[in-house]
This record gives C-alpha cells, structure tokens and sequence, in this order.
C-alpha cells in the first residue's frame, strides 16, 4: 500500500493477478505533484462468436484507487496512438483531453466507477481481417480508405495473399501487418498506405506467439510515412517470441519519406520486447527515391512509446542486390546498425552487391585506409554490432 497525505491511497497488485501494460495510469490530487503511479490489471472480457459457437475473449485493463477529494488522472495508452478517448457512462460528463500521441487525462471530483473508451473501442477498421485461421487466399482484392490497418492477420497460418492492393490516408493506415503468424506468402501487391506497407509482428493485443516462413516478393511499396518494409517492435516480454524466415525478393520502393528518426528506414529491422530477430534474407530491392529517411535502420532498441523492454537480439540478415537512386533523393540520412548493450547485439549481418547511386560499396572497394567502408554508404554501426560484411559477387 502507497499513500500520498490523505488525498489518494494506491494499492499493489494481489499475488497471482496479471499486471496490464496496455495503459499506464497515474493519478494526483488536483494541481499537485508528484503523479502517483496506479497498478493495472489484466481481465479477459467476451464476446460471441456466432461462426465458431465460442466466446472470442479480449483483454481490458482494470485499475482502483482510494480518494476523499478532487482528483486528476492521467492515462497513458501503450498500443497505439489515441485518436478519441471518451469517459463512460456519458451521463457523469466528465471529459477527457488527449495530450500529444498517447496521453489521456481527466478530472474525478469524487470516487466513480467509470469506464475509458479509446478510439470508439473499434479495434479493427480495415478491410481484411484473418485471426486464429489457416488455408486462406486473398486474391486480386482492392482495398479503399481502410481506417485502420488494411489487411491483417494475427495468430494464422497458412495464408496467401496475391494482386492486394490497398490505398489509405488515416492515422496507422498501415498496408499488410503480420502479427504471431507462420507460412504467409505475399505477392504481386500494390500498397499506397499512410503507415508502413509492410510489417511483421510478435504479440500485440490478444495475438501470441512466434513469426515466421513469410515470404513476400513482387510487390510495389509506397508508404506516404513510415517505413515500406518494417519488422520488430511489438512482443512479449514476459514469453519472448521469435521472428525469423523472413524471406523479401523484388521489392519496388518508390519513396520512402518520415520526419521522425525514430521510424525512418526503407528496410527496418526493430527488435524490442524481448524478440529475437533472426534468418532474414532480402533481395533485389530497388528503391527509386528517398525524399526523407534513411536505406537501412536495423537495431535493438526500447522505444518508450511502443515497448516495455528491449529486443533480445537481431542475427543472421543477408540484404542481396539492394539499389538506392539518389538521382531524385532529397534528404537521405545516415543509415544505422545498433546494438543496444553487449548482451542484446546485432550480429552476422550481410550486404551482397549494395548499390548506391550506381557504385557498389564492398569490402575492396578504393577508399582512405581509415575510413569504414560502411562510411561510403554511409552507414552508423556502433560497438554493439559484430561481423558486417560488405561484399561484392557481380
């Protein structure tokens, strides 16, 4: 039990009660500092699923405090960004201001059993969604203004998708996301997306488990923000999941442009959560231009925004004829290799035939004899990072 004065009395969580990290919750007396911290917890609520003759179980978080005044409460939602937020029941009118990306506050003027609805609590908002199934084809489907990610698919096996293609213009308009799914193929697709076009996935909301077999070759990429090809991130770090098998072949980028060094990177490789991200093979990407961002990011990281721990590791990633035009690039960042300490590294990475502006960048390429060849692409590898090769076989 924690106390601040008289005002608000917060209590831990009871042993063998799941702590929730989707929403951070602090609360304080009105005007006064500092924010105290609120445990979460983790409860499974359902609904029917009329196809199945079951429940669909989905995760909520359930938080308590002790108060005997005027309170403010700030919640900070760790999934995604918060388009709306809404205090229910509406009848009490109390109302709820989004700070920034993900922070909601609000005001208690006395103890309530209220209820917090994040973006309409509509978790889907694309087109396509493909969960818990195996042996499925999308073939040959246009997708339009998807208000969500466009085409998804989280804990499923055994999915083709071919001739997908998808335009969108909201916020996390992401193309095709892959979240805890193994045996994917993906071709011959067009995806135009305000998010990431492409992106592969551990655990994220009710989704659990390893990523891998996907294979995604003869696709068209153009990501109006964020990256065109992205893998990492999301996990769990209580049960850390794998991401490997990753097989990208003829890949056409047309531009790729993102203010935020955080999440810039044509070919992004992200482990946090505790994945492990390994046996990546990706070849024959052109890309035609770079308006903002950067060729390669691949790192271990914790984003304070979408992780709650570090990635574990990223090894064995071989990048095979990979071409960027400069000829119309405007800003082209530095690309980056990070490992994130010794024991989270980066390791065994290749790149084979890599093409900048028409010059191969290769270990025996002519160079001042203190430079780093990854210094030509040019490249940041800190001292987290061991065995870059950079080789030329054309």
């Amino acid at each position: 039990m924690s106390t601040n004065g008289s005002q608000i009395k917060t209590y831990a969580a009871p042993e063998g009660v799941a702590v929730a990290d989707a929403f951070l919750i602090y609360a304080r007396s009105v005007d006064s500092e500092p924010w105290i911290p609120v445990p979460t917890y983790a409860v499974d609520v359902a609904e029917v699923n009329t196809t199945r003759n079951e429940f669909d179980k989905h995760p909520i978080s359930v938080a308590s405090f002790d108060m005997d005044g005027p309170v403010e409460v700030q919640v900070k939602y760790t999934l995604n960004k918060v388009q709306s937020a809404a205090i229910r029941p509406k009848s009490l009118g109390i109302q709820a201001a989004i700070d920034g990306d993900n922070t909601i506050t609000f005001s208690l003027d006395r103890p309530r059993d209220v209820m917090l609805e994040i973006n309409q609590d509509n978790p889907n908002g694309g087109a396509i969604l493909i969960e818990r199934s195996e042996n499925i084809v999308v073939e040959n489907v246009t997708s339009l203004g998807a208000t969500g990610f466009s085409l998804t698919t989280g804990e499923a096996k055994g999915v083709s998708i071919s001739g997908y293609r998808s335009f969108s213009s909201h916020g996390n308009g992401d193309g095709v996301d892959l979240f805890c799914s193994s045996d994917i193929l993906v071709e011959n697709c067009f995806l135009r997306n305000s998010d990431d076009t492409i992106a592969i996935y551990g655990h994220r909301w009710d989704y659990y488990g390893d990523s891998s077999n996907i294979v995604i070759r003869n696709c068209t990429l153009l990501p109006d923000i964020a990256h065109p090809i992205h893998m990492g991130t999301h996990g769990n770090p209580a049960k850390p999941e794998t991401i490997s098998g990753i097989h990208i072949s003829n890949i056409d980028i047309l531009d790729h442009y993102e203010n935020q060094m955080w999440y810039q990177g044509c070919i992004s490789l992200s482990a946090g959560d505790e994945n492990l991200i390994e046996d990546v093979h990706i070849q024959d990407v052109r890309v035609e231009r770079i308006s903002k961002g950067q060729l390669v990011n691949m790192r271990v990281m914790k984003n304070e925004m979408w992780t709650t721990a570090p990635g574990h590791g990223i090894r064995n990633v071989t990048l095979k004829d990979i071409s960027l035009d400069v000829t119309n690039s405007q800003i082209v960042n530095p690309s980056q290799i990070l490992g994130f300490d010794y024991t989270r590294k980066v390791e065994n990475i290749v790149f084979e035939n890599l093409n900048i502006g028409g010059q191969y960048i290769h270990d025996g390429m002519e160079k001042p004899r203190w430079y780093m060849v990854a210094d030509l692409v040019p490249m940041f590898i800190n001292e987290h990072v061991t065995n870059v090769k950079f080789i030329l076989t054309k």
